[in-house]
């Protein structure tokens, strides 16, 4: 077996994305960390115990992603994300690689993390932890759109990594805040 050098073949080497209507009784003979999407009215709560997954923990304390589920099943770890699209992505980020480098005993993968100079304010107040698209660079960073529903997309072709925001707190510009870069910038 090939080991994996760069994060797209780690992901490969990892990762099977399934979904409920095709793949789902096929996770006994799977070994290795699996991704499910799923949304606040899906099956999987219900359904994962029954095939005998042991729930780790469902929900989780943050904007965007709060359905979020980890569970286990014949030692494979399986983590079930919104079914949003930038919730999926933002969960992913925050939980893939924690666990995978945990999995493998290795912290190469986990992802960077620094705090910088906020260029602008963002005044929503949150009560729930926040991760918030921008764009940092040179010890600076911006929000570049003022669109933060977790069903856009677009907007993510002008962001390399998120903010990560405090519940309860509105951010001023010239704070500074903490930032976390997406894997694949």
């Amino acid at each position: 077996m090939k080991t994996p050098t760069i994060k797209k073949d780690l992901v490969l080497f990892l990762c099977d994305i399934l979904t409920l209507d095709d793949s789902l009784m096929k996770l006994n003979d799977f070994k290795g960390p699996v991704v499910l999407v799923v949304t606040k009215k899906d099956l999987l709560p219900k359904v994962l115990p029954e095939i005998g997954a042991e729930k780790l923990f469902h929900g989780a304390n943050i904007q965007p992603g709060t359905p979020t589920m980890g569970s286990v099943l014949n030692g494979t770890a399986i983590l079930s994300l919104s079914g949003n699209p930038y919730a999926a992505m933002a969960n992913f980020e925050l939980y893939f690689w924690k666990i995978t480098c945990r999995l493998m005993n290795c912290n190469a993968w986990l992802p960077k993390i620094e705090k910088v100079t906020l260029e602008c304010e963002y005044k929503k107040v949150n009560r729930l932890r926040r991760l918030v698209r921008a764009y940092a660079k040179n010890g600076q960073v911006r929000i570049p759109t003022e669109v933060h529903s977790s069903s856009v997309i677009s907007t993510l072709t002008q962001c390399n990594c998120f903010i990560d925001i405090e519940a309860g707190k509105s951010l001023q510009k010239g704070d500074l805040v903490t930032v976390r870069y997406f894997s694949f910038t």
